[in-house]
């Protein structure tokens, strides 16, 4: 079994997950839970690996899924991608729509225009009306192993990876404007995700992104004029350029080495670093206030459990940590934030999926705290203890209830 990770609707109020048995053929399903109360709202299944999270519209009313077929190891010969619509609300199909020959990389992206842009293995990009599933134009772009596109900060292009370069593709026709080189990597050092910068306020004139190496280089990139403004290094193995603060000024990189690094992006210097030797980490999310990086151990000692762990961005020190057994013990994917801030979701892969939404500790006033009954977990004397030795959790469809077991916590700190 493999699955996406977790993804929310805009409005907050769906969670989905997307699973695949593939052992003699690709099932893949589709479940989508009430945020609030972990109840199954709906399970769609399919003949395609749907192993990429879904995006949804803009008023959650539609959630937009890329799937692919290919059975040529099997029986089959049929190999291609396919775009899928569905309605949020019941799971049924609004339309479908198949390209041969075109295996798609990541979930894509919604343009303003009312385009769906997703990326073929070989870096083509396709564009889709998204209310007929029309192909509207393809770009041959010719790169192999491109990363996931995330916008510029004006919506005016979309930034990816390939091999050593960073790619600025125009967000009219597709065409590719800048292919830039690094030429700074180490060798066998290939570029990972792009982060762009954060908009701190109109007045910011400034345009650059981040990103790093495989191997732990890490470099900032003009993308007015594509100068090299920064290149430094953390000197550890990367599967993600991380997250980014706020206001731009840090970046959170997660290690494959048992580390959390916090790079300050004007001057390349470390400001702290979270050490767990051991264990792995491969992906790094900001909470909403930005006051939190939730990082989830992806290799580790142990055999039978892995760890969510919640770290203050100031300093590095942990606010909270989740822990999970599992006989998979790896959060291989990176958790999703609620858009209020106040719950992050995170999975984990055991003979079934278990889904957990767990407090942030942030968004919540004096007056609007979550009914006593859910047990928030309380810290004194700044260590985290458990409280009553419940656990607030959610499983699946089961509503938010307490569990006793004594090998699982969570814990919060309140505002």
């Amino acid at each position: 079994v493999t699955t996406s990770e977790v993804y929310l609707s805009p409005n907050g109020a769906t969670a989905c997950i997307n699973t695949n048995n593939a052992l003699y053929y690709v099932y893949g399903t589709v479940t989508a839970y009430n945020a609030l109360t972990g109840e199954v709202q709906f399970t769609t299944g399919s003949d395609f690996d749907v192993q990429y999270e879904g995006i949804f519209s803009s008023d959650s009313s539609v959630l937009f899924l890329v799937a692919d077929y290919d059975n040529s190891w099997y029986y089959f010969s049929d190999r291609g991608g396919v775009v899928w619509a569905l309605n949020a609300t019941d799971g049924s199909t609004l339309w479908m729509t198949e390209v041969s020959d075109a295996t798609f990389q990541g979930p894509g992206l919604l343009t303003s225009d009312g385009s769906l842009w997703i990326v073929r293995e070989l870096g083509d990009v396709f564009a889709f009306d998204t209310q007929t599933g029309q192909q509207v134009w393809n770009a041959t772009l010719s790169l192999d192993d491109i990363t996931p596109l995330v916008w510029s900060r004006d919506n005016r292009h979309c930034y990816a990876t390939s091999g050593t370069s960073i790619v600025a593709i125009d967000t009219v026709g597709g065409n590719m404007e800048v292919a830039t080189t690094i030429d700074v990597l180490l060798t066998d050092e290939v570029l990972l995700d792009v982060v762009v910068e954060p908009i701190v306020d109109d007045s910011d004139a400034t345009e650059w992104l981040v990103v790093c190496g495989s191997l732990g280089t890490v470099v900032k990139v003009s993308t007015t004029t594509w100068a090299t403004l920064l290149v430094s290094s953390v000197g550890r193995p990367l599967e993600s350029t991380g997250a980014i603060s706020i206001d731009g000024s840090m970046l959170f990189i997660p290690s494959l080495n048992g580390s959390v690094v916090a790079l300050n992006t004007s001057s390349g210097a470390i400001g702290w670093s979270f050490e767990q030797p051991g264990w792995g980490f491969n992906h790094a999310v900001l909470s909403r206030s930005g006051e939190q990086v939730f990082v989830g151990t992806s290799d580790g000692p142990s055999v039978s459990y892995s760890i969510l762990y919640s770290l203050n961005t100031a300093d590095g020190s942990t606010a909270w940590t989740f822990q999970v057994d599992s006989y998979f013990p790896a959060m291989d994917y990176a958790p999703a934030v609620s858009p209020d801030g106040r719950y992050v979701y995170v999975h984990q892969r055991t003979g079934e999926m278990d889904v957990y939404c767990l407090f942030t500790g942030e968004g919540f006033s004096n007056d609007t705290l979550p009914d006593s009954k859910l047990q928030l977990l309380r810290i004194d004397d700044d260590q985290l203890h458990r409280n009553n030795s419940d656990q607030l959790h959610h499983n699946n469809s089961d509503q938010l209830h307490h569990n006793s077991d004594d090998d699982l916590f969570v814990s919060a700190i309140l505002p």
